[in-house]
Parts: structure tokens; sequence; C-alpha cells
């Protein structure tokens, strides 16, 4: 039997969906249990919220976020079938290639960023100067690493299916042991009674936090919740799906999230002078390494680079869904070279301009 998923247009077979309800929870705590929850509370940390103002709004961001995936995976259980084909039913077959048509393309520029995120922590970590100096030694080693890091992501979304299932659970493992790790590391440098002291600050900008967060989780993956949850099984409980998507998407990283907030709001990270790295990934790596010791940003750096292999898989394994939907039925072993290149042509375009 081979390993590699079949895709195919009709719902999943009920002698294949044998996936139980807690699968909802390992499919995205790679996402959620991921260094993604920290660089968010660096980026919020800098928005001049109090803590208890930020870590209401992250909430409220990612149960937004939470409810949307869930609905999502609610409609592909009861189905067998990814999103985009279950738009079929209000669109119809062929009105259906307007919004799917869109959403690929949506989704090719989603894999475009996570690619360009990855690549430019990769920068920060070789240390190069200009991505342009093709002749450069750090250079060189930025190439290849992001051609590993973009060839990763392809084999796993051109398995699927349980390879791919696995790659998620490990890569939230991964994330969660750097959490804990960094939590052990810097559990005794601050205070929470000073943090919940704080004053509050403008409710719009707290609101502004919220959107930011239902945008990073909800909005990028509110298309894929049916795709990574048609193989449960037809006897899964909603409210158990519901349940253990909700203990990944929400309450994992606002626990990660409100952590981080703490830290770098007793660190007082000072903001970076340059506007165009002033949120760069590696950045708020590279600060707490610089402030609380080296050891601490490389299990950060082997955490986000696990991580978003899984996460850019995740991503390209949706977008041949995608494209099944307008009828390029490609296997994945052919599909997932063709996205890959286009992704790569898209972040190259943007790492250049």
């Amino acid at each position: 039997v081979s390993a590699i998923e079949e895709i195919k247009l009709e719902s999943a077979p009920k002698v294949n969906r044998r996936s139980r309800a807690s699968s909802q929870f390992w499919a995205w705590l790679g996402l959620s249990g991921s260094v993604l929850p920290l660089g968010l509370a660096w980026v919020i940390s800098h928005a001049g919220l109090a803590y208890s103002q930020a870590v209401v709004a992250v909430f409220l961001g990612v149960l937004a976020s939470g409810l949307v995936i869930a609905v999502g995976a609610l409609a592909g259980k009861r189905s067998g079938l990814p999103t985009l084909l279950l738009s079929r039913a209000p669109f119809g077959v062929f009105a259906n290639a307007a919004p799917a048509g869109v959403l690929t393309l949506v989704r090719f520029f989603w894999s475009s960023a996570i690619l360009v995120a990855l690549a430019m922590l990769a920068k920060d970590i070789f240390k190069v100067q200009e991505i342009s100096a093709y002749a450069s030694t750090a250079n060189i080693y930025l190439y290849v690493t992001a051609f590993g890091l973009i060839a990763g992501a392809i084999a796993l979304a051109i398995f699927g299916g349980r390879v791919l299932f696995r790659a998620q659970q490990a890569a939230g493992v991964v994330g969660v042991v750097a959490a804990i790790t960094l939590v052990i590391a810097t559990a005794n440098t601050f205070s929470i009674q000073d943090l919940l002291s704080q004053p509050t600050s403008s409710w719009n900008s707290a609101f502004g936090a919220a959107v930011l967060t239902f945008s990073v989780y909800g909005l990028a993956w509110t298309s894929a919740g049916a795709d990574f949850a048609r193989k449960l099984s037809t006897n899964a409980r909603g409210a158990a799906v519901v349940g253990w998507g909700a203990l990944a998407l929400v309450l994992v990283p606002t626990l990660v999230v409100a952590y981080g907030l703490a830290l770098f709001g007793s660190l007082q990270i000072s903001k970076p002078a340059s506007g165009a790295g002033e949120y760069a990934l590696g950045t708020f790596i590279g600060d707490l390494a610089t402030l609380i010791a080296p050891w601490v940003s490389y299990t950060l750096i082997g955490s986000a680079l696990v991580s978003g292999i899984v996460i850019l898989a995740m991503s390209l394994y949706s977008s041949n869904l995608s494209l099944h939907s307008l009828g390029l039925k490609l296997q994945p072993g052919v599909a997932q070279p063709i996205i890959g290149v286009l992704v790569i042509a898209l972040a190259t375009a943007a790492l250049l301009l």
C-alpha cells in the first residue's frame, strides 16, 4: 500500500474515516504551539497596551479564529469533503470556480509568505547582508537552507495523510518543549503583580491587536478547517471535535502569548530604529539570545524551522485540494513540485523587490 495519500473529489469513504476527534488537537498544535505565538507576543508588546489588555485582545482573537476553523472542521467531518468542494453546494459546480480561484491564489501567496518568514529567519541566522549577493558564503548557506525547507515541505505535502499528521504531531511536541524550556529559563524574570497593575490604554488599540491575532490564525486558516477534518470518523462527536480544536487553537496560543507578553514586557526590549526589520521573526529571537542566553535562541530557532516546514506543508497540501476543486486533478507527486516552484518564485520576488 502506498504511503502517499490518494486525492479524490468525492467524499472520503467511511472505511477510511478512522481519525478520532483528538486528532484535531494534533493537527493544529504544530501551528499554535510553535514560535508563531511568541512572535505575535513580541509584535503586540510594542503596541503600547497594558498587559491585561493585550492578553484579552489575544484571547478574543484566537477565540474567534478557533470558532471559525471549528465550523469548517465540523462541515468536513460530516461530509468527508475539503472546504472548496463543500462550497459547491451554495455556489454550484461551475460558479464555485470564482471563489475557489481566488482562494487558490490566496493560498499560494500565504505559502509564499510562510517561506519568506522562514527565509528571513535564516537570513538573520547566517547574518546575510544582501540576498542578491549570490557568491557570498553566507548567501550560499541561506539558499541551501531555503531549498531544504521547501523540499521538506513539498515531500510532506506529497505524502499527506498519516505522514503529514505525524509531522504535525512532531512539530507540536517540539514547539511545546521549546516553550517549556523558555519558561524554565525565564520564569523568575518578571512579576505578574507588576504587570497586572499597569494602567490601561486605548481599547481601540486592543481591538486592533485582536484583529491582528484573528488575521494571523483565523483568516489564514479558515478555509482549511475541513481539509484537515474530512478523515474524522462519522461517529466522532461534534462537541469533541470543537473541544479538541479549541484546546489547540485557543488555550495553547493564549497561554504562550500571555507568557511571551509578560517576558517581553519585563525585559523592556527596545524598539528597533529601522522600521523595515522591526517585526522580523529573527529579531525577537536575537533579543532573547542577547538578554537571556544564546542557547535559548537555538532552541527557538530549531522549533521555528520544524514548525515552519510543517505549516508550509499544510498550506501546500490545501493548495493542491484547491486545484482539484478547479478541475486540475493532478496527483500529489506532480502537483506539489509545481506548486512549490510557484511559491518559490513568489517568495523570491518578494525578497528581491
